[in-house]
């Protein structure tokens, strides 16, 4: 049987249907509670039943596939898990890529603030001309995580 007046699979959703199914039991039943998986097949015992001429007849075992509530948040729930693995997983591909760009440029970076400091410029602005670039990119891409509704720190310690 199902349960009326449950549409989300909550604490409170599976409280009712525990106490609908208690007091079914409570009547000498069999209970079997399925909320939480899908699909189920169900085994019910039909005793008899009354034909077109009103006669019964023993009918015996039925099987039923049973579909539950639940299974969704189930998946939704592992689907969640995966996400923030994945963003993880990413985040730090991003960080290995900056870290080995920077190492790979780390020369090429020293004669370019070398020619700067030579045509005048101060130590001052070549370190903030270097920084510039790379720190604009921080920001978008700790603005995009943001916009996705975690911060970088708690993406990566989720995973």
């Amino acid at each position: 049987m199902r349960v009326a007046g449950i549409s989300t699979f909550d604490a409170s959703a599976q409280h009712k249907v525990e106490q609908i199914a208690g007091a079914i039991a409570s009547m000498g039943l069999k209970v079997d509670v399925v909320i939480g998986s899908s699909p189920q097949d169900v085994s019910i015992t039909v005793p008899e039943y009354i034909t077109a001429q009103s006669t019964t007849v023993p009918l015996g075992e039925v099987t039923q596939r049973w579909t539950t509530m639940g299974a969704a948040s189930t998946v939704r729930h592992g689907l969640s898990q995966t996400s923030i693995a994945l963003v993880a997983i990413g985040a730090a591909a991003a960080v290995g890529s900056a870290l080995s760009a920077q190492l790979l440029e780390g020369a090429a970076a020293r004669r370019d603030a070398a020619i700067l400091q030579v045509m005048g410029w101060s130590r001052q602005r070549v370190r903030t001309r270097m920084l510039t670039a790379p720190t604009i990119a921080s920001m978008i891409s700790l603005l995009a995580l943001h916009d996705r509704g975690c911060s970088g720190l708690s993406v990566l310690v989720a995973g």
